[in-house]
């Protein structure tokens, strides 16, 4: 039987050059739910059968629902390097199938393990939706242990405790501009007790990774996994 329409233009979107690249532009998705069943399973096949994934190919596995590309995002979250797991736990949480408190550790986890740039939005996007008491906790090491991401996890820590509007403000950004001093630890720490009293938080209680403990601002946002 010859390939659908749909088919061939989802894979002729699966040629990405550079512009497509630079510009950000993910795999057909329309086309990808135009084809016909057996079509779409052998495309997440493939992907699945990958070693490694990038977004695109998470997106696929999202739309195609099925369990074993559930499965093959869990894989990329538990065992892929830091850009993956980030872009696996926000494809996960567009799925609806992770319950309870499980973002809110499964992004911790990611949090906690970003040192740079790489996966550093779309994981702060997902805290910034779906954290918890876990993501504040590690939110507040990250401002606090590490320059690399300081200013971007103390933004959006003060947004999530109500300190402001929105992450990374004008109000905001001395504070955060200090906090990652590399060669200043008087600056940075001065920074860090600042942010402290923005989120209304004691630094001592702020838990060490790993423990299952997490941290409650006072005056705290709701997020869309905290809403009933």
């Amino acid at each position: 039987m010859s390939p659908s329409d749909a088919f061939t233009r989802f894979r002729k979107s699966m040629s990405i050059g550079y512009d497509q690249w630079h510009d950000g532009v993910g795999y057909d998705l329309e086309a990808f739910a135009a084809m016909t069943p057996a079509e779409r399973e052998e495309v997440a096949a493939e992907i699945c059968a990958q070693a490694n994934l990038d977004w695109r190919d998470m997106e696929v596995l999202r739309v195609h629902g099925g369990r074993a590309s559930f499965d093959r995002l869990r894989t990329s979250l538990a065992g892929g390097g830091i850009e993956e797991r980030a872009y696996a736990v926000a494809e996960l949480l567009k799925t609806g199938r992770m319950p309870g408190s499980v973002p809110d550790f499964q992004l911790a986890h990611v949090l906690d393990d970003l040192t740079d740039l790489r996966g550093l939005t779309v994981a702060l996007d997902a805290a910034r939706e779906h954290g918890g008491p876990m993501c504040n906790g590690a939110l507040m090491r990250g401002a606090r242990d590490r320059p690399g991401v300081a200013f971007h996890f103390g933004g959006v820590a003060c947004f999530l405790a109500g300190a402001s509007e929105q992450p990374w403000g004008w109000d905001l950004r001395p504070m955060l501009l200090r906090l990652q001093a590399q060669d200043s630890p008087g600056t940075r720490a001065a920074a860090f007790a600042e942010l402290c009293r923005a989120v209304r938080i004691d630094p001592d209680a702020i838990p060490p990774p790993g423990l299952g403990r997490g941290l409650e601002f006072p005056n705290g946002r709701r997020t869309s996994r905290s809403n009933p």
